[in-house]
């Protein structure tokens, strides 16, 4: 007991000082924790210096000082600390993940699988557009000049939009002769926005180009007996022999074509035609209101997302589709029954599906893109950090762990 007695003063005294000084609990327990500290090296450089001996009374006191500093940090109540700094950390975290999960990433590479009843582009340079092609019949107008060549019994003839509205202009091959259009490959220049539409009649397709200036001949092959029409309702029907050539230009800024091949059109464009522009939307005026109405040119497709692996997305009939294109190319275009079958490949910028209130981005998040391009980093650095956060907290409230 009256060791005991000994060491409560002491204890009484430290609690009546704090109250004086008004030093907090953990400043205390510092300063106890520093003379213990102290005494201890003193008591082990004197064990050193005695070949390894230490008093009893010594050895009580040190446990006696030792006891006292752990009773202190039982009964004092702990510095309360801020609570912002947790607040911030979880604010933070949310942010963080929130950005991730809504967010999304500027573009995006994607191949689309296409079946469309139209379709728009813009070429980035001058592109040879088509393959060879046989027609059946063909229509052309916005034609600048016409330059027909020489056949049986007549001469040649060059001739222009303002002789006898040569504008426009009607080239078919009657069932009964043998007569044959072929149509030379086309290469618009730079910039030029093409549109490709699929009629109802089989085989027969429209071809629009619109360029500031179209000065590109439309050279086609024709041979054997062929009948031309003029925009005045004129028919006549003229023997080319073996073949000549058929040279057509555009007046300016639209030259349309209406396209009858004679087969299944599979070799009618070009493999790989690059594109800066796709368009999938076709609008209608409404006559009664003045209005426009959009309406999807689509069948049907899928879009693979190649950065996000397997991941892909069905396309249903007439669901409408926007995209900004940023670099592609269109492959395999062929026309098929009532659609045109093509894929595009290529970078984008914007992808959305839906109309008004309805419409919505396809475009990847970046926590998709992250678990699709950096899985194992993604699970290490989330795993890391939810540890490093949870073991804070702990630390935080005081758990010894």
């Amino acid at each position: 007991m009256a060791e005991i007695r000994s060491w409560k003063p002491i204890f009484i005294a430290l609690t009546v000082n704090k109250e004086r000084t008004g030093l907090r609990g953990n400043e205390k327990s510092a300063q106890l924790k520093g003379l213990l500290r102290q005494q201890v090296t003193e008591a082990r450089n004197r064990v050193l210096d005695n070949d390894g001996q230490i008093s009893a009374d010594e050895a009580d006191r040190l446990e006696r000082f030792a006891r006292l500093v752990e009773i202190t940090e039982q009964v004092e109540e702990p510095a309360q600390r801020p609570r912002w700094p947790v607040a911030a950390v979880l604010a933070l975290t949310l942010g963080v993940v929130s950005s991730l999960l809504f967010l999304r990433v500027p573009s995006t590479n994607v191949v689309i699988d296409f079946k469309v009843g139209a379709l728009g582009l813009v070429v980035p340079q001058s592109q040879i557009l088509n393959e060879p092609t046989s027609l059946v019949k063909l229509d052309a107008e916005g034609l600048a000049h016409v330059r027909i060549p020489r056949s049986k019994g007549r001469s040649g003839q060059a001739l222009s939009a303002t002789d006898e509205i040569w504008s426009q202009l009607q080239l078919r091959a009657p069932k009964s002769a043998l007569g044959r259009i072929t149509l030379q490959p086309l290469a618009p220049p730079r910039g030029t926005r093409i549109w490709l539409r699929k009629t109802s009649l089989p085989n027969q397709f429209s071809l629009s180009l619109q360029h500031e200036e179209i000065k590109t001949v439309t050279s086609l092959t024709v041979s054997g007996r062929l009948g031309l029409r003029s925009p005045d309702g004129s028919n006549f029907d003229r023997d080319f022999g073996r073949g000549r050539a058929l040279h057509l230009t555009g007046s300016g800024n639209v030259v349309d074509f209406l396209m009858t091949v004679a087969d299944d059109g599979r070799e009618l464009f070009s493999r790989i035609i690059p594109v800066s522009a796709l368009t999938l939307m076709r609008v209608h005026q409404e006559v009664a209101g003045q209005t426009q109405v959009e309406e999807s040119t689509i069948w049907s497709g899928t879009i693979y997302f190649n950065d996000l692996g397997e991941m892909s997305r069905a396309l249903r009939a007439a669901e409408s589709l926007r995209l900004e294109v940023s670099e592609g190319y269109i492959r395999t275009l062929t026309l098929a029954g009532d659609y045109f079958v093509f894929s595009f490949h290529g970078e984008v910028e914007n992808l959305t599906v839906g109309e008004g209130s309805g419409q919505h981005s396809l475009m990847p998040t970046y926590l998709e893109w992250m678990s699709s391009q950096h899985a194992l980093s993604l699970l290490w650095g989330a795993a890391m950090y939810v540890f490093g956060l949870a073991l804070a907290v702990v630390r935080w409230w005081r758990i010894r762990v």
